[in-house]
């Protein structure tokens, strides 16, 4: 996890998974589990200089793609016309998302 900050009050932060070997293409995925930005510092680059670290430490740990999803909610609109612009692909077509809700 990167933290962002503004002096020292922090302003976003983005957090990963380890690298997971990819079994079909090979190499190595990491997956952005979660970005997020104050509202009041979003547009300033604080996004992009944390997605900037992900990139980095994909890099130096042989990664071969980065991974994230975004929730399909009006308020995200922004982050959608972000990511494209940050270089991510729309590879909703690639796979499909599956989940458990686990209960005791």
């Amino acid at each position: 996890m990167w933290v962002a900050l503004d002096g020292e009050s922090p302003v976003g932060f983005v957090s990963t998974s380890l690298p997971i070997p990819m079994l079909v293409d090979g190499g190595l995925l990491l997956k952005v589990t979660a970005l997020c930005v104050d509202r009041r510092m979003r547009r300033s680059g604080i996004g992009r200089a944390l997605l900037n670290r992900v990139k980095a430490y994909a890099a130096q740990s042989a990664v071969s793609t980065i991974e994230l999803s975004s929730a399909k909610h009006a308020q995200r609109a922004a982050a959608h016309a972000f990511y494209p612009h940050y270089g991510f692909y729309d590879a909703s077509n690639e796979s499909v998302v599956y989940r458990m809700k686990v209960t005791s």
